[in-house]
């Protein structure tokens, strides 16, 4: 239970290394860099995410430092930037996004080798795993993506075109992580631009803060445009990680741009619109990134709607192998497929099993295919929330219920038998595993005997 917890520490450490080094890449001074890190773990926000167990701050560490491998000024041996990508590919698909950026931006300097050695480290990572999988007899790509594609694989050319050109607006006003871009870009453009006829080159700090605001400026409209953003601040977290850096970066640049003699910055008249202009901005950016900050404290109920729910889940599925009763249809096999002991779990969300990722992508999840994976499977048990899927022939025996919750699928767990004579089993098993339920959960009986419970 705790290794994931201290996996997460340590990928909190090496998140700092690697922001530290581009930060230095980017000339930003000691106090900045400390203020830019300490803005990371506030808005990241790393606590919250790490108390995850996943994989996010490792994930959002490997695109920094494969970043900085392909952008920085004295370059690094191809191999090592294809290497990054492929363990970046490997934590989150989503760094494809990155390495076609970041080749985008390496192509622009004409570095032909080391924009396919990044293209071609993320592309190897994905072929090869997706060569494993069909030897295994499923799919491709990974079963969540085929799950997150649901709706998109039902339409013809034009209707999906629509809906992603909605979908990618509505992500981005939503998604706080695309103002950092913009501000990125903003700044280094700012600074790059001329002020004199003398001045024929940019200051030195531009380029690399130009191309880092512009490949990450990339990245997240691939990202917004075909990923998700959103469920407790984790897709996007390595975008909005990037961009403190890339904003720290292009505003030191363009401190740092040259200014005609007597110029001043912030003097006379224009200081006090200047004062006026970064209230407001402190203020947008509580807003945008308010959320983020308000995670730090509601992250221990989040840990308890854990422990709760699928943590009690997984205590009384194991309890439940052991008088093998059969296998088990379930909804959201996380913490129980990693505590669990072995067992057969079929999943309706699709992400362990591919067949139903299949039906879900194109819309034939419905109660009749429900009833005949049960009735192929051999399944007794489901343990589900209250979905459109589950057949109405299905008893429903018990209910668990958390309060407060905010990162729980929904607050409701429902114990079900798929055939009426499994019931009293099922209530037994229930009513034995009750006293050991946390006080905050909520049980309710729906059966008592055959008959309906009071």
């Amino acid at each position: 239970v705790w290794l994931p917890l201290a996996l997460n520490l340590l990928a909190v450490g090496l998140l700092a290394v690697a922001a530290d080094a581009w930060l230095r890449q980017l000339d930003v001074g000691t106090g900045a860099r400390v203020g830019a890190i300490v803005a990371i773990i506030v808005i990241g926000p790393l606590g919250p995410l790490a108390m995850t167990g996943m994989e996010h701050v490792a994930h959002a560490a490997a695109v920094l430092a494969l970043a900085l491998m392909a952008l920085r000024e004295r370059p690094a041996h191809p191999l090592a930037p294809a290497l990054m990508a492929a363990v970046a590919t490997g934590l989150r698909y989503e760094s494809a996004f990155v390495a076609a950026a970041l080749a985008v931006v390496l192509a622009l300097r004409r570095d032909w080798g080391r924009a396919a050695a990044v293209v071609a480290g993320s592309a190897a990572l994905v072929v090869g795993v997706g060569a494993w999988q069909l030897s295994l007899g499923e799919g491709f790509l990974p079963n969540s993506l085929i799950v997150k594609a649901a709706g998109s694989l039902q339409q013809n050319l034009g209707g999906f075109l629509r809906w992603k050109a909605y979908s990618t607006m509505e992500h981005a006003h939503e998604a706080p992580v695309v103002v950092l871009p913009l501000l990125a870009v903003l700044l280094a453009c700012a600074a790059s631009l001329r002020r004199t006829e003398r001045a024929a080159e940019p200051p030195s700090p531009a380029r690399p803060a130009l191309e880092c605001a512009a490949a990450l400026t990339l990245a997240t409209l691939l990202h917004v445009a075909l990923s998700s953003t959103g469920w407790y601040h984790r897709y996007e977290a390595y975008l909005l990680i990037w961009g403190v850096v890339a904003a720290a970066g292009s505003l030191q640049a363009w401190r740092m741009r040259r200014l005609d003699a007597g110029q001043r910055v912030l003097a006379g008249a224009a200081r006090a619109p200047a004062i006026v202009a970064m209230v407001g901005a402190g203020l947008l950016v509580l807003m945008a990134f308010g959320l983020r900050i308000n995670a730090w404290t509601t992250v221990t109920t989040a840990c308890r709607n854990i422990h709760e729910q699928h943590g009690q889940v997984a205590r009384f599925v194991a309890q439940y192998e052991r008088a093998d009763l059969g296998p088990l249809i379930v909804h959201d096999i996380g913490l129980l497929s990693y505590l669990r002991p072995e067992g057969v779990l079929i999943d309706m969300g699709g992400l362990a099993s591919h067949e139903i990722a299949l039906a879900k992508s194109h819309g034939r999840l419905d109660r009749a295919f429900a009833e005949r994976i049960a009735r192929e499977r051999g399944a007794r048990l489901a343990i589900s929330y209250d979905h459109e899927w589950v057949p109405k022939s299905w008893v429903r025996v018990a209910s668990w219920r958390i309060h407060d919750n905010r990162v729980a699928g929904r607050d409701t767990m429902y114990f079900l038998a798929t055939e009426p004579d499994e019931t009293a089993p099922l209530r037994d098993a229930l009513r034995r595993f009750e006293p050991s339920l946390p006080a905050g959960v909520d049980v309710r009986y729906y059966v008592e005997a055959g008959r309906p419970a009071s």
